[in-house]
């Protein structure tokens, strides 16, 4: 058999892991018993929960392993996959890319040339966040794939049965329901370099297509804009033409559906572009974030010199899509410190986001943005302007008790309840000073080519 010596091998780093594992339970819950603070006690107890879950992984991988179980079951996984055609084994590969921890290019670079030695890395991966063993998660990938032939993915459903308790619930969470909102409006605004306060608009409709293992997930049909390449408009001018987008785009999905990505220079970050009214109907203006979902980008990003960043950036992106069921505070932190201490904060590997109660300025040497920009974390919220009323930090904290794939649509809602509000206190209600930036590096526009020296 083949995997004996690797049988061996890993049944002594999973004792090893689970003893480790034991030590972390013990302290913690002995660092609980001294805690009087609620918030921090809470937190504790949920440090405990997910080691207990780790716990149980590890323990019930050793007792299949002293059982000789694992043997069997991956035998039986390769001799599954033994005879596919050359698309499938590139779907292969693309199942194993999704199942692996963002770190693990880092110990291997490139994906294992056979069936074998790709299970058997599978086998050596920690389990992570999700609760599933990687090789699990890995069939669960080739099962959700409408790219693998049915008799192919019937077989690996049977596979997949055996070892799994719950697979609609692992299936769920590798591939969630499809979201309807998978229209994107692009929408790009440069600065002119002859007219101050003067912006050139280029717009693109981002159009999903079915996934592939490479090339563009999306089909980018440009916004036709009558003048607006070769003369800068003001930024009052720019709703009026944004009413003009949306009606070209309305011809390929409802309004309700789009997301409004604006791609902004850095002195505009800061715009509330989500305020920006269209007209609805005659004499009806209702503000573009209560009419859609809006999300600020960085135009830098789109820059050549960003190119050095750009595979943190891609690293960060595809963590934040594999946990975006994951509470949304397990993954943000509070970017309202010194910039030296929100770079290392933003640097740690469980990190993907942070909220920003104070004002930011976008510009100067010491610009929170540069520290956002340089560790290429793709999520940040924060509040525009200073809400003294309020405590914003804690109105962020609530924010973040929604998973991470439901941001978006939480500060939507943020919006609406502003503009619900009565006229005289709309602008004291935190959804009407909301910025969301959420920065996904597959959807830029076509223009866009990074190149790395």
């Amino acid at each position: 058999m083949v995997f004996n010596r690797s049988v061996q091998v890993r049944i002594r780093c999973l004792q090893r892991r689970f003893d480790l594992l034991e030590q972390n339970y013990t302290d913690i819950s002995e660092q609980l018993n001294y805690e009087s603070n609620a918030q921090n006690r809470n937190h504790l107890k949920r440090q405990l929960a997910h080691l207990e879950k780790e716990m149980t992984i590890v323990e019930e991988e050793l007792n299949t392993l002293e059982r000789g179980n694992v043997e069997d079951k991956t035998q039986r996984l390769m001799a599954i996959l033994a005879s596919v055609d050359p698309p499938t084994t590139q779907r292969i590969k693309a199942a194993y890319l999704a199942s692996s921890p963002s770190s693990w290019s880092d110990f291997r670079p490139t994906i294992p040339p056979t069936i074998e030695q790709l299970l058997a890395d599978l086998e050596d991966m920690p389990s992570g966040d999700s609760g599933y063993k990687r090789m699990d998660q890995f069939v669960a990938h080739l099962i959700a794939d409408d790219q693998i032939p049915q008799s192919l993915r019937q077989q690996l459903h049977d596979w997949l049965k055996q070892n799994v308790d719950d697979i609609a619930q692992l299936l769920t969470q590798i591939k969630p329901e499809t979201d309807p909102e998978q229209f994107y409006l692009m929408v790009w605004i440069q600065p002119s370099q002859q007219q101050k306060n003067c912006y050139f608009i280029k717009a693109w409709l981002a159009i999903p297509r079915p996934s592939s293992l490479s090339g563009s997930n999306y089909d980018y049909e440009p916004i036709s804009l009558a003048n607006t390449e070769a003369e800068p408009v003001s930024l009052t001018q720019i709703p009026q033409l944004l009413k003009e987008i949306l009606i070209q785009s309305s011809q390929k999905c409802a309004i309700s559906d789009l997301t409004l990505e604006f791609f902004l220079p850095r002195q505009l970050l800061n715009h509330d572009v989500d305020r920006w009214e269209i007209e609805i109907s005659e004499d009806l203006l209702i503000p573009l974030g209560v009419e859609c979902s809006v999300v600020v980008r960085s135009e830098e990003r789109l820059s050549p010199s960003y190119c050095l960043k750009k595979k943190d950036w891609q690293k960060k992106w595809q963590r934040l899509k594999r946990l975006n069921h994951y509470p949304s505070s397990k993954l943000v932190a509070s970017g309202d410190c010194a910039w030296n201490q929100l770079y290392v904060e933003l640097r740690k590997e469980d990190i993907l986001g942070c909220t920003l109660a104070n004002v930011p300025q976008p510009m100067g040497k010491e610009s929170v943005f540069n520290v956002i920009l340089g560790t290429a974390i793709p999520l940040v919220i924060w509040v525009r302007c200073n809400l003294a009323h309020l405590n914003c930090s804690q109105e962020l904290n609530q924010l973040l008790t929604c998973c991470i794939s439901e941001l978006p649509t939480t500060i939507k809602g943020k919006r609406e309840a502003a503009f619900a509000s009565h006229p005289h206190l709309r602008g004291l209600h935190i959804g009407s000073h909301l910025s969301l930036m959420w920065e996904d590096p597959d959807r830029v526009p076509p223009t866009i080519h990074y190149s790395t020296p």
